[in-house]
Formats: structure tokens, sequence, C-alpha cells
């Protein structure tokens, strides 16, 4: 299966460039910083060739949809969605995903489960996600600082759903969440799954959260 990688660039940290580029597959650094904040760094001579300077709007998910309108994923068949401020532990993760995407029913995986709100009842958000739906049904989600998708599932529910008009920081679990239901729905809620059970640390990757260890991992 072929791959490659949207990397949303926002922090820019050395170690994680440095580790990503020994990584099989191609990479898409899909920049919410502006050219004038990357042409001084030592590490833009590495990256130069692979950003794509993008409006600052709707935090990750934002840069995603950015990513995908470029039509960029389209050669491939699944896709490598990251924030640039992963800890990498194992190279092997990529031959991890191709195992999981064997199995046909798997269109997304995620690193770890998303906290208590890896599995929700789709009442529970229902006055913030914009879907008509009378049905509550279970919808389970991956955090956005890491997940792979089979591009085959843009066919089916089209670009990344994001809330644009992001105020606060959390307003960005709206565009998770809202992933989350396009793809139960479309899909099932077994078409969510991820490389362990544990939450921001597997054998593979550590999340860091606004470019920090969240307490109480590492």
């Amino acid at each position: 299966m072929s791959h490659c990688f949207c990397i949303l660039g926002w922090h820019f940290y050395d170690e994680f460039y440095e580790s990503i580029y020994k990584v099989e597959g191609k990479k898409y650094i899909i920049s919410h910083r502006p050219q004038e904040f990357l042409t001084p760094l030592p590490l833009y001579a590495k990256i130069q060739r692979d950003v794509f300077c993008c409006e600052n709007a709707g935090l990750e998910w934002g840069g995603y949809q950015q990513f995908n309108a470029m039509k960029l994923y389209e050669p491939y068949d699944f896709v490598i969605y990251c924030h640039d401020d992963l800890i990498i532990k194992d190279l092997g993760f990529v031959s991890a995903l191709r195992k999981k995407f064997e199995d046909p029913k798997v269109k997304v995986v995620g690193n770890g489960r998303n906290g208590s709100d890896w599995e929700f009842r789709f009442e529970k958000y229902k006055d913030r996600l914009a879907f008509e739906e009378n049905d509550d049904f279970i919808v389970r989600t991956v955090r956005g600082s890491f997940f792979a998708a089979r591009a085959e599932i843009f066919k089916t529910i089209g670009n990344f759903p994001v809330h644009w008009r992001v105020k606060k920081m959390s307003h960005g679990n709206t565009s998770l969440r809202s992933f989350g239901y396009v793809i139960t729905k479309n899909f099932g809620r077994e078409a969510i799954t991820y490389l362990a059970d544990s939450h921001l640390e597997t054998k593979y990757l550590v999340e860091m959260r606004r470019g920090e260890v969240a307490e109480g991992e590492r």
C-alpha cells in the first residue's frame, strides 16, 4: 500500500523533522506559519521543497482540509495526518498501520484512544455538531495529532468537516468529533481503530499537547 504524510506545520521542531525524514513516504508540510517565519530556520533547507504555506485557519483540521483541497492525497492508498510536535519512538509505525489496513473494514487508524471521548453517544454533542440526526448512536474518534486514513474515504465523505471560526483551542474538538461522526455514520464504529488502547503514548509515538509532553506522560 502506498502512503504519504500530511504534516501540520506549526512548531517546526528539529527533532521531529529529523526523525520523520527517516521514515518512508512522501512528506507534504502544510504550514500555518508564514514564509517569513520559515526561511531563517536552519531546518528550512531540509524541508523547503515539501512546504505549502496556507492560511492559519481551522487549527489542524483546517490544515488537513487545505491539503485535501489540493488533491495531493489522490495518488496514495492512505495518508498519515499528523502534527509536527510528535516524539517518534519507533520508526516501524508505518508497518503497523499497514497491518491494521489489511482489514478492509478499517478506514482510519489513530495512535491511541482519544481519552474519555474515544467513544461517545451522538446525543452528548448533538447541539454542537452541524448534523441533522435523530439516532442516538455511538461515535468513535481519533485525536487530530496523529491518524492515518484511507484515501478512498473522501469519495464518500468529501473533505474533512471543519469548524473554521475557532476562538478557543477547545473549539478544535468540534472538528474532531465531526470527523468521527462522518466516519462512524458512513462506515460503522469499527472503521476506526488504534495502534494501542492507551491515550497519548504508544510504543511508536508520543503525542504532545501544544508542543509539550502532557502531565503524566513519559
